[in-house]
């Protein structure tokens, strides 16, 4: 299961504005004054969260006011700089889940995140906007190249998200859309809040990066190492012992426990619903369309 795109861009934005840059260095093409606030709390995180959901649902309904064959591109461009707005005001509301030390932070952000995603799907779904794309792409006025691009985009993002199915068919596809980002999002916790270690002795440590060892809780046995994703390179590219390395392999590949099997199992079998009520043989097929 993987991650939202945007929480790889908040994490290159974090790294980004950490640190001053060497003398001599060109300058950087983020300022350091970003405007995202990584420090807050959870109550504040919380309110915020929900406020910009509802900011969003009033743009959206302003904008679909209109009747879809009395639309224009300009009607698609105020859809797209909606999501874009709401998707920049919660990066940080539902990305620090995934960075802040506080758990109650995280647990407000996962929260968040959940809202959020849950809130997408509903948007991506909307019949409305999938009316106005495809009134908008009947139009001689598009500009080209980025126009038409748009465009096919929102009808082709539309059409994958249900929109254009029967009233009940669309609420099935949304409540397991959503269901599946539920269960990635309990599934990407349970490896993020799992501690697993294995311990190696002082032979199997030889191998090692000096730097990498120093970091490591010494025992009177050896040593105890972390198992996940920060210490994965490192210990599988350097440790020489293929007994040291099966037993931290097994441990990587165990984190989540059962609980995790079964949340991958859900969402296979959510999947293969979600593929067949939208018109594909198999969520394989889904996923290769585009």
């Amino acid at each position: 299961m993987k991650l939202p795109i945007f929480t790889a861009c908040l994490v290159a934005v974090a790294f980004a504005t950490l640190g001053a840059a060497p003398a001599g260095s060109p300058a950087p093409s983020l300022p350091a004054a970003t405007g995202l606030n990584f420090h807050q709390n959870p109550q504040a995180l919380a309110a915020s969260c929900d406020a910009t959901i509802a900011t969003a649902k009033t743009a959206y309904e302003k904008i679909l006011a209109t009747p879809a064959d009395k639309t224009t591109f300009s009607t698609l461009q105020a859809i797209e700089t909606a999501g874009a707005d709401f998707n920049d005001a919660t990066a940080v509301p539902g990305g620090l889940w995934e960075l802040s030390p506080d758990e109650a932070v995280r647990k407000a952000s996962a929260d968040c995140f959940q809202k959020v995603s849950n809130y997408n799907v509903e948007v991506q779904s909307d019949p409305r906007i999938y009316a106005v794309a495809q009134h908008v792409g009947s139009l001689a006025s598009v500009p080209l190249p980025a126009g038409t691009k748009l465009v096919e985009y929102y009808v082709i993002g539309g059409k994958r998200a249900g929109a254009g199915l029967d009233p009940a068919v669309r609420k099935r596809t949304t409540a397991l859309f959503q269901q599946l980002n539920d269960l990635e999002l309990k599934f990407a916790q349970a490896l993020d809040n799992e501690i697993t270690t294995i311990a190696i002795t002082p032979a199997e440590a030889k191998s090692l990066p000096q730097s990498f060892v120093m970091t490591l809780k010494k025992t009177a046995q050896g040593y105890i190492v972390p198992v996940d994703e920060s210490t994965y390179g490192q210990f599988m590219l350097n440790e020489s012992s293929s007994d040291a390395r099966k037993r931290f392999v097994i441990a990587y590949g165990n984190r989540g426990g059962i609980k995790n099997v079964q949340r991958l199992q859900q969402a296979v079998a959510i999947r293969d619903e979600l593929a067949h009520l939208l018109g594909y043989p198999s969520w394989a097929a889904y996923q290769l369309d585009v």
